[in-house]
C-alpha cells in the first residue's frame, strides 16, 4: 500500500545541517518503497527558489515567507492541495 507522506521542515538545503540531512535520507528511503513524499519547506533565502519543484522524485513546496512562522491551519490547507 502506497502512502502520501508530508514532511514539514525549515529547509532541505545540503549545507544547513543534520536534521535536513536525515529528512533527505528518510525521504529517499520512503520513495524507494513506492510512497509519495512531499516536503513543505520554509527557506530563509527564498528568492532563488521556485514555488514548487521536484528533486529525484521528492516533491518540494517552498513557502516563500522568508522563514516566518506559519500557523498549523495554513500547513494543513497546503498539504491538502499538494
Amino acid at each position: 500500500m502506497s502512502l502520501r507522506i508530508l514532511f514539514v521542515i525549515h529547509d532541505l538545503d545540503v549545507a544547513v545541517g543534520g536534521m535536513e540531512r536525515q529528512a533527505r535520507l528518510l525521504a529517499a528511503a520512503l520513495l524507494e518503497r513506492g510512497h509519495q513524499v512531499t516536503a513543505l519547506t520554509f527557506p530563509l533565502r527564498p528568492s532563488a527558489l521556485p514555488r514548487r519543484e521536484e528533486r529525484a522524485g521528492l516533491r518540494l513546496i517552498h513557502e516563500l515567507s522568508g522563514g516566518k512562522p506559519v500557523g498549523l491551519n495554513v500547513l494543513v490547507e497546503k498539504a491538502a492541495k499538494a
